[in-house]
């Protein structure tokens, strides 16, 4: 044991607290909690990901309800790991970065699964979901749109609008939406990202009110 590997510690520590106080980092307070708490609702919104439309997808998928089960909690048990990982990894390298990252995957994940629904729902306008809820109504109809714009483009499992609108799934389609579902779960996890992005801003006197603002 080195007695004198405090005292080299201690100047270590020194030097980096100069460092560090000669930079100016850009920001502000108002700044960073609007940003923490923009990204985390967007984040959050994946965890309603699969459920206003999983009456579609178990008559589509032929899904049993274990498999329901799977698909709809796939978002947030990733997004519940990684919020462990990706909250320490913030601690090490700032909230931006971890925070933007996990916005973009969260992303492709969605655009998966919207891509995967409008290739459920190829071939006809009319989407047979039986009665409609306020949210499964504008998913449907996005879903419409979607199916539309893509057709344009590819005919890929495209069944033609003469045809009846009774299809085969693609093949690995609930493969496919499992795997996206984990990907945009990793939005939830913007929500311990944002804990210590918010609270490096605010002093400890304020910190408690600031992240009842944030979390709620």
């Amino acid at each position: 044991f080195d007695p004198h590997f405090p005292a080299a510690g201690a100047v270590l520590l020194r030097r980096a607290a100069m460092l560090m106080g000669s930079k100016r980092i850009a920001g502000s307070p108002c700044l960073g909690l609007t940003s923490a708490t923009l990204g985390s609702f967007s984040g959050m919104t994946c965890i309603a990901l699969f459920g206003p439309a999983m009456h579609l997808l178990k008559e589509e998928l032929k899904l049993g309800p274990l498999e329901a089960a799977w698909l709809i909690a796939s978002p947030v048990a990733s997004g519940s790991i990684m919020r462990v990982i990706f909250g320490a990894y913030a601690d090490a390298a700032g909230a931006v970065k971890p925070l933007m990252g996990l916005l973009v995957l969260a992303a492709c994940g969605i655009f998966g699964v919207a891509w995967m629904m409008s290739q459920l729902t190829a071939g006809g306008a009319e989407v047979p979901i039986g009665p409609l809820r306020a949210g499964e109504r504008l998913l449907s109809e996005f879903v419409v749109v979607a199916n539309s714009s893509i057709q344009n483009t590819t005919a890929t499992w495209a069944v033609p609008a003469s045809t009846s609108t009774v299809h085969e799934p693609p093949s690995g389609a609930y493969t496919m939406l499992l795997a996206m579902g984990v990907l945009a779960g990793f939005g939830i996890a913007t929500f311990s990202v944002g804990i210590g992005h918010v609270a490096y801003w605010f002093p400890k006197s304020s910190q408690g009110s600031v992240l009842g603002l944030y979390g709620g």
